[in-house]
């Protein structure tokens, strides 16, 4: 067996930090960011640092692989978007939450090399965050050319599910 033991630190910047620019983008080639359908994009860009710990394996000739991990990841500056039906209704408005946003969570991932034509996978991830005490707040569109202040405290992670599981068979035809 093959038993290789990991860590990690990792720390991500969201890429939509391109927006930020697209207002001074719009001014620059003569319109404003509304007529864009930009709205305002006064947020920061979000930063997600992870720390991940875990045991990937190998047995049976190399037929049977199990990895197992933990993570615990603080998102500063999460990043919520919505509908923003004042300035038209495919629009959306992003805001930065204040405080962070804090995920705990395990992965487990099993593959098994069935015959030479056929291979099963299944995953499974537990992940819990913590929102306490975490505002969104910032500036938003009236539609009008004006803006009005948004804030809502979160009562959960955003775009995170507890479970989240999956199961699939490979054949390759010889």
């Amino acid at each position: 067996p093959l038993i290789l033991a990991f860590a990690m630190f990792m720390e991500q910047m969201d890429s939509t930090i391109i927006s930020t620019a697209l207002p001074a983008i719009a001014i620059d080639i003569g319109t404003s960011p509304i007529a864009l359908k930009l709205a305002l994009t006064t947020y920061k860009p979000e930063v997600n640092t992870t720390i991940e710990a875990g045991v990937k394996t190998q047995f049976l000739n190399n037929h049977l692989r199990v990895n197992v991990a933990a993570f615990h990841s603080e998102i500063k500056d999460t990043q919520i978007s919505f509908q923003n039906s004042a300035v038209d209704p495919a629009s959306t408005d992003t805001v930065n939450a204040q405080g962070k946003v804090k995920i705990d969570g395990v992965e487990l991932e099993v593959q098994a090399q069935i015959t030479s034509e056929l291979s099963a996978n299944f995953g499974y991830s537990y992940m819990h965050g913590d929102v306490n005490g975490v505002i969104a707040s910032g500036l938003v569109s009236d539609g009008l050319g004006g803006t009005t202040l948004l804030t809502q405290e979160l009562i959960h992670a955003p775009y995170l599910p507890k479970h989240q599981a999956n199961v699939g068979l490979d054949y390759v035809r010889p």
